[in-house]
């Protein structure tokens, strides 16, 4: 199903597994070679999973800050709000704490519309509404931060996806005002 080499440090390695389906998995450990001994760790954590689009986490529109990490790369954090149309909200994604995000990466996309892909030297802030369509992108959070001005057209339930450019991890904040 996966495996990994030299994906850790050094030439440790390091493997991400998202399950298609629950159940029990195995894992199996060897050396390269398969002829080498030695002593070894392995530690299995669960995570959120990347990309993940159903939420508990709601925010509320008129102000709300949630202090949160993207843990592993490739990690999307998703929180739902509910925005009214023709009132304008600032949205902003900080890297905050002892290990902060180093570069924020911002997406607001209208619940059940698919999401555009920036790649991976896009802007720090994309906003992407019904069909896909692009309607606003900005980068003009401080230093390596994200910020963005969005009046939606329609009301509705609005996901704010956080995550972490080129692989970034760290803690962060997110924060949204009328």
């Amino acid at each position: 199903m996966a495996q990994d080499d030299d994906g850790g440090h050094g030439l440790n390695s390091y493997l991400y597994f998202a399950s298609p389906t629950g159940g029990t998995y195995f894992a199996a450990v060897s050396s390269y070679d398969g002829q080498s001994t030695g002593r070894y760790t392995l530690r299995a954590v669960d995570t959120d999973v990347p990309g993940h689009a159903y939420t508990d986490e709601i925010l509320d529109a008129a102000d709300d800050t949630r202090a949160s990490r993207i843990e592993i790369p490739g990690d999307i954090d998703v929180y739902r709000v509910t925005l009214e149309a023709g009132v304008t909200y600032q949205i902003e994604a900080n890297g905050s704490g002892g290990t902060p995000l180093a570069d924020p990466f911002l997406s607001l996309v209208q619940e059940g519309a698919g999401m555009e892909d920036a790649g991976p030297n896009g802007p720090d802030a994309l906003i992407v509404r019904q069909g896909g369509r692009q309607v606003a992108s900005d980068d003009s959070g401080p230093g390596n931060d994200a910020r963005l001005r969005f009046r939606p057209e329609a009301s509705g339930d609005y996901l704010i996806q956080v995550s972490g450019l080129s692989n970034a991890v760290g803690g962060y904040e997110v924060k949204i005002t009328r």
